[in-house]
């Protein structure tokens, strides 16, 4: 498994050491290198971003239909709709293709859009209302794991600390707390 970790232009390094198969960025966008990413929690918060999406598109759907849906619940359809529209299949692949290597983590390219930092840091609120909609009854799809929440945050870092800061990529802790993290804690 390689891993990138330095170099002073580490961004013009990034986009020159993306895997073969990858194209160069368009001019408006940008490599993010998420360096050992646990493929199983990775896969997994895949799956439960899905079952959401899928989840509040019905949700759309019925209150379309007219039924009585709760109000938040048809903000967070429509806000999560927006957001989570966006390309995801790349990632998948990154990542179902390390599982069947027998990886237990990988390093994965996204090749984002300017605002993806925001995007993200969006996304990691959103999921958390999501997640407390679940917890109350208002969902049939489960809460995400503490594990998950932690992989979601540690995503927005990396944005923002990559696109944003312009810091060289962090690698995935080895250990996560237990505990929920905040987006700004490390």
């Amino acid at each position: 498994m390689d891993s990138y970790l330095g170099g002073q232009d580490w961004r013009r390094d990034a986009t020159e050491r993306a895997p073969f198969h990858m194209s160069r960025p368009d001019p408006e966008r940008s490599w993010v290198h998420l360096i050992e990413v646990p493929v199983t929690l990775f896969i997994d918060l895949h799956v439960w971003l899905a079952d959401v999406y899928r989840e509040l598109q019905l949700v759309e759907v019925g209150a379309e239909d007219g039924l009585l849906i709760p109000p938040r619940l048809r903000e967070l359809a429509v806000a999560l709709h927006v957001d989570m529209a966006r390309p995801r299949g790349f990632v998948v692949e990154q990542l179902e293709s390390a599982a069947e290597q027998g990886y237990e983590r990988t390093d994965v390219w996204l090749d984002l859009l300017p605002d993806a930092p925001h995007v993200m840091a969006r996304m990691v609120v959103l999921c958390d209302e999501v997640a407390e909609c679940s917890r109350s009854g208002l969902m049939l799809t489960g809460p995400p794991t503490p594990t998950m929440e932690h992989a979601l945050r540690w995503m927005a870092r990396e944005f923002i600390g990559q696109l944003e800061i312009g810091r060289p990529p962090q690698p995935y802790p080895a250990t996560v707390p237990s505990t929920r993290w905040h987006l700004a804690s490390s």
